[in-house]
């Protein structure tokens, strides 16, 4: 199920350039597929509050409540009011400095 996330080479859509771009490996995705199903469990998707537990628990600290918030909606970019496992991906990689600049970061602006 995860591995539908990864990019081809060569990428076609926007979204496998950045994920490319980010240098995702087949393990990373695997992982990070495991750990957000272990942390949604025994739901299918990450909420708010649930999002915001699973930020704090890699180290994203954040004084106000607002920036979580903000956060929330710039991964939320299919505005449905929870966070898929493509959503969270996509996110992270747009979060991760290394990520090439294009239309798919532009439009999750963190």
């Amino acid at each position: 199920m995860a591995f539908q996330y990864l990019s081809r080479n060569p990428p076609v859509t926007n979204e496998e350039h950045l994920l490319l771009s980010a240098n995702l490996s087949e393990k990373d995705v695997e992982r990070l597929y495991q750990d957000y199903l272990d942390h949604v469990f025994p739901g299918t998707v990450m909420t708010q509050h649930s999002f915001k537990v699973y930020m704090t628990k890699y180290g994203l600290q954040y004084a106000d409540e607002q920036r979580f918030c903000a956060m929330f909606r710039a991964f939320n970019y299919n505005n449905n009011g929870v966070i898929t496992f493509p959503e969270l991906l996509m996110g992270l990689a747009c979060a991760d400095n290394k990520s090439q600049h294009n239309e798919t970061r532009a439009k999750v602006s963190l």
